[in-house]
């Protein structure tokens, strides 16, 4: 989630060799002189570099800004970029991941030279009226035809919102998924793709998400090497208690949470030995080898805790809701609950149910919300959180899912209406919301299965333009 992303902005503009007006130049000469142009633009560099020092984003830096410009002499019809210009770039560009500029006519050499996404920023078109849509439009339109992500922004806090859905991709570029399984080369129950293994080596293709396949096996000897590993018992009697201490309400034993944080910790120490930072493991497949009953434990507490530590963690293997998890989390910095799907088309509601509620899921960075801690099975063991929707009553929420393909994203967005699940058995924990077309839905979610991402917050837009960065196809319902 905080892989660095570097920006650099370029302060650009047009030079002239002298003064005249023209067909696409006019004022008065005092303010056309090669002098008075070149003032201008260092005034402007130093209101983008004042800009710049002002910008706080995660994991986003700035690079160096500098200034390039397009030279016109009296005459010549070519109007051109010096080409030892380019050199102010050529030193950064190793470690540039976008490219802005405040003057579209480099917008395209930057991207045809660099091969990397530009995005044109309005500073005034050359009559030094605000340009609002208009002639820099041009630009990302050629961009595009390279096959290179271009954008045109009219303002910094669009420019802003912009560089946070770069991110987002380079994030998906640097994730890579632990997911434990026997059944590597077979289709799971319930799974909706091809092999785990078949799914995953095209989903990185697509989007270069990198994977770890893991058997039970391996994964449960190291388990047993955690629990009987001093360290780690301490460590996880502190987080057993420190749960205990702020759940609003428990029905459990010390010593079952215990067994559920234990694979919380199994978890993370497997994906540390294979470099991973994102999580799944199957489940009716994982019951059936009878490991959850005989240690005590469910995934549900790890996924939760994952979440919370910002490392995406999906259910059941469920690589699509997988990745619109991983999506809604890298845009929102906040934890992402999943589940079954209940539409009651009549009533355009959207019922959600897993007992995977996380402590973030208003934000990463901010303060946990209240919990309760209950067992998901009828014996005592196996660790959820459940979490109060019903006081969540009126926020806006996204749900998500990405189709078999990989290539197409269904969404939709909705105020919750209602909440419950804090008692019972299994995955009973539940948020209702409202959605403009419950049929609609109910038709679509036949293409793209079952399981949805839901993420606090209204993220639709940023979705839509993300698909244009990703190059995946969007379903809005």
């Amino acid at each position: 989630m905080d892989v660095p992303f570097r920006v650099k902005v370029i302060n650009t503009g047009m030079i002239h060799d002298s003064a005249y007006e023209g067909s696409c130049r006019v004022g008065k000469l005092e303010n056309l002189t090669y002098e008075a142009e070149l003032h201008d633009l260092k005034q402007k560099f130093q209101q983008i570099t004042d800009k710049i020092s002002s910008v706080n984003l995660p994991g986003v830096e700035f690079l160096d800004p500098v200034t390039m410009y397009r030279y016109v002499n009296a005459g010549n019809p070519n109007i051109e970029t010096p080409q030892e210009q380019f050199e102010l770039l050529d030193k950064d560009n190793h470690q540039t991941d976008l490219y802005v500029v405040t003057f579209a006519g480099l917008g395209e050499q930057i991207a045809e030279k660099y091969k990397k996404p530009v995005v044109i920023l309005s500073q005034g078109d050359m009559l030094g009226t605000i340009n609002k849509g208009g002639w820099a439009a041009k630009v990302p339109a050629v961009i595009r035809q390279l096959g290179i992500p271009g954008f045109y922004v009219q303002n910094w806090d669009q420019l802003i919102n912009i560089i946070k859905l770069f991110k987002v991709q380079k994030s998906v570029k640097n994730t890579k998924l632990l997911v434990v399984t026997d059944l590597s080369s077979k289709r799971r129950l319930g799974d909706i793709t091809t092999s785990p293994a078949d799914h995953l080596s095209n989903l990185k293709d697509i989007y270069n998400l990198d994977y770890q396949l893991v058997n039970n096996e391996e994964f449960f000897n190291k388990m047993d090497e955690i629990i009987n590993d001093d360290s780690y018992k301490r460590n996880a009697l502190e987080l057993t208690q420190n749960l205990m201490e702020n759940a609003e309400n428990n029905n459990m034993t010390k010593e079952d949470i215990i067994s559920s944080v234990e694979f919380y910790q199994t978890a993370k120490a497997m994906m540390k030995q294979y470099g991973c930072n994102a999580f799944t493991i199957d489940c009716f497949e994982l019951c059936s080898t009878l490991q959850p009953c005989k240690r005590r434990f469910t995934p549900c507490l790890a996924h939760a805790l994952l979440k919370d530590n910002g490392i995406p963690s999906a259910c059941e293997g469920d690589l699509n809701c997988f990745m619109a998890m991983m999506l809604e989390m890298y845009i929102s910095r906040k934890a992402v609950y999943m589940g079954n799907q209940d539409i009651f088309i009549d009533d355009n509601i959207l019922q959600i149910h897993h007992s995977v509620a996380s402590l973030n899921m208003k934000g990463i960075d901010n303060k946990k919300t209240p919990y309760d801690i209950h067992s998901f099975t009828n014996d005592g063991f196996g660790v959820t959180l459940r979490h109060d929707f019903s006081k969540d009553i009126n926020e806006q929420v996204t749900v998500a899912r990405f189709d078999p393909s990989g290539i197409k994203i269904l969404v939709s967005s909705g105020p919750i209406v209602g909440g419950g699940g804090m008692k019972g058995l299994a995955c009973v924990n539940h948020v209702k919301i409202r959605i403009p077309d419950g049929e609609s839905f109910f038709d679509e979610t036949q293409n793209f299965g079952n399981h949805l991402a839901v993420v606090f917050g209204d993220y639709v837009n940023e979705i839509k333009k993300l698909g244009r960065i990703m190059n995946f196809e969007m379903v809005v319902v």
